[in-house]
């Protein structure tokens, strides 16, 4: 009489194929803890970002390109140039059958649009040079350079991840700095984190801007332009701060701490965030302004990004448009055109804003010309 599969595996043990599963089942557990230790572990996700930084070559070095000359009715007090670029999302994908058309995003636009910037700026800065002497331009870095892994439907969307991202994005960055500092004397970066950088998934306050890869997108950017001495860094651990230009003071910040509510543009609460910042930089008497000022506390405008939008409001609150524009998420749960760009705008000694640009990218170049990320050694692959 035949034995049934229970009555043999009691006699003689489970069989070869049985085992060969429960093996495989071992292992894959085994393997799934260590995906999701190595998901939460910073040191990991360093430790591959740098093994890939130390694979790149080396840029060739940037020589002064020739300058627009003022002619001889130019105004003798010099302007200085502030290029605003916000929410670049540079690995997202938005695609465009998903969104009639309205939206598109991925990674070799990112490339053309940044092209599109840098010659852009240089175009618009030789317009003022016609009767100013811009020798200076900042850039200010308002955050979400990368689209970060807060959100779960990036795992399935972006065209690459995080380790990845952090190398493509100081290379191609790096370049276009590079070039900019070919056409002025001085060029300062201003750097800000976004919240989608954050490695919390929900925001947090302590070390806020150290728990963030904008900052190694930063930092990364800040190494591939060592070489250039008119370019200098500054990364500060604060997600707000306040720099100088042409003796007018800007806030600079990133806005996602003012909540956007109903698909509208939160200007209410712009306005009051505005007014509690300068109230309390002053500080509690008036006699410690000349002290807060000093410090590098207190501002004339306010910069931001986060919401993608172009505008001014209470004449000088600076709101920056994103790279991407809009995307899935944008159009389905506000109610505001979102087109991309940058902005670029000159601050005169006495006037303040001499000029203000809108960037606009809809329409960049077919073909970027950066040097191509190099292929990784032993790979015999490009990321992207």
């Amino acid at each position: 009489m035949p034995q049934s599969r229970g009555e043999a595996r009691s006699k003689h043990g489970p069989g070869d194929v049985e085992r060969s599963l429960r093996d495989d089942n071992t292992r894959l557990q085994s393997e799934n803890r260590k995906l999701r230790a190595r998901s939460g572990d910073d040191k990991w996700l360093v430790e591959e970002i740098s093994s890939r930084v130390e694979s790149l070559g080396t840029l060739p070095t940037i020589k002064p390109a020739a300058k627009v000359q003022p002619g001889k009715q130019a105004y003798s007090r010099p302007i200085e140039a502030v290029l605003a670029i916000a929410d670049p999302h540079m690995e997202e994908v938005v695609d465009p059958e998903e969104t009639e058309g309205l939206a598109e995003w991925n990674f070799p636009m990112f490339l053309r649009s940044l092209w599109c910037v840098v010659n852009t700026t240089v175009e618009l800065v030789n317009i003022m040079r016609a009767n100013h002497v811009v020798d200076t331009l900042h850039v200010v870095f308002l955050g979400d350079m990368v689209t970060g892994e807060i959100h779960p439907d990036v795992f399935f969307s972006n065209a690459f991840y995080l380790p990845d991202a952090l190398v493509a994005g100081p290379w191609y960055w790096g370049q276009a700095i590079r070039e900019l500092s070919a056409h002025f004397e001085h060029l300062p970066c201003t750097c800000i984190c976004g919240n989608h950088g954050r490695l919390d998934l929900k925001p947090t306050s302590k070390r806020a801007v150290g728990r963030n890869w904008d900052t190694c997108m930063y930092s990364n950017i800040a190494v591939q332009t060592r070489q250039c001495a008119n370019v200098e860094f500054r990364i500060p651990r604060s997600p707000k701060c306040v720099i100088e230009v042409n003796g007018w003071y800007f806030l600079i910040q990133h806005g996602d701490r003012v909540a956007q509510h109903g698909g509208a543009m939160p200007y209410y609460g712009m306005a009051r965030q505005r007014a509690a910042e300068t109230a309390k930089r002053l500080g509690g008497r008036v006699r410690d302004v000349e002290k807060r000022l000093a410090a590098g506390l207190l501002f004339d405008y306010d910069m931001r990004g986060h919401h993608h939008i172009f505008g001014t409001t209470d004449e000088r609150t600076l709101l920056c448009p994103s790279m991407m524009g809009n995307n899935e998420f944008g159009l389905d749960n506000t109610f505001a055109h979102k087109m991309p760009g940058a902005r670029l705008f000159f601050v005169d000694e006495e006037h303040g804003m001499a000029g203000d640009w809108r960037i606009n990218l809809p329409g960049a170049p077919d073909e970027p010309r950066f040097e191509p990320l190099p292929v990784w050694t032993g790979k015999g692959e490009k990321i992207c």
